[in-house]
């Protein structure tokens, strides 16, 4: 059984780069140095340190399976220490939404996605819930929505997997977003930090 236990939408500004290019001649990017580079989507995000890059060169024999089962043409990076924690940055179809009648609607689409991909990754047959935050953050002048969706157990409310998504609308057909899985809450600051220095072009 999946219930909601707790929803709330937060509205803030803060402080990228963006390609209006199609993924129809979209190369993986380059891994170098300590960066993922992609010249395609301007990205040079600054790898998490003491984790091993599982795509788009895998730089070890042991791909835990549910980082494996999500290489695919979607993806641009799986970076991570285990199947519980790792950043990946991949390409989703973007969804047009019509007759918005609440401003929480516009975050629907890549919530029930990325709590799709979280059940069906780490339940194992355990009846679950989730915690959600949405908001809007502009970096570098361009908007992004984050979600910040914790998985758990229920009715014990017991912590599975964090997930922290950064989403971006690459151009009129897709969205990119950089999705950031944890289980230790003492490191989310710092895994966050990286990711919006690289967006801001600070790492």
């Amino acid at each position: 059984m999946k219930k909601v236990l707790l929803l709330s939408v937060l509205i803030i500004l803060s402080v990228s780069c963006k390609s209006d290019k199609t993924n129809e001649s979209i190369t993986n990017g380059v891994v170098e140095n300590g960066y993922y580079t992609n010249t395609d989507y301007k990205l040079k995000l600054k790898l998490p340190k003491k984790q091993s890059v599982f795509y788009p060169i895998s730089e070890t024999k042991e791909i835990p399976n549910v980082i494996q089962q999500k290489i695919n043409d979607n993806h641009l990076l799986l970076v991570g220490i285990d199947d519980k924690n790792y950043m990946s940055v991949y390409l989703n179809p973007l969804q047009k939404q019509e007759n918005i009648k609440f401003a929480a609607e516009k975050y629907y689409p890549i919530s029930k996605l990325v709590c799709k991909n979280l059940e069906k990754d780490y339940a194992n047959g355990r009846e679950i819930a989730y915690h959600q935050n949405w908001s809007d953050v502009t970096i570098n002048e361009i908007p992004y929505k984050i979600y910040d969706i914790e998985l758990v157990t229920y009715p014990k409310d017991e912590s599975i997997v964090h997930s922290l998504v950064y989403v971006r609308q690459e151009n009129k057909a897709e969205e990119l977003i950089f999705s950031i899985n944890y289980t230790d809450k003492s490191k989310r600051k710092a895994l966050e930090d990286q990711l919006v220095a690289s967006l801001v072009g600070k790492s």
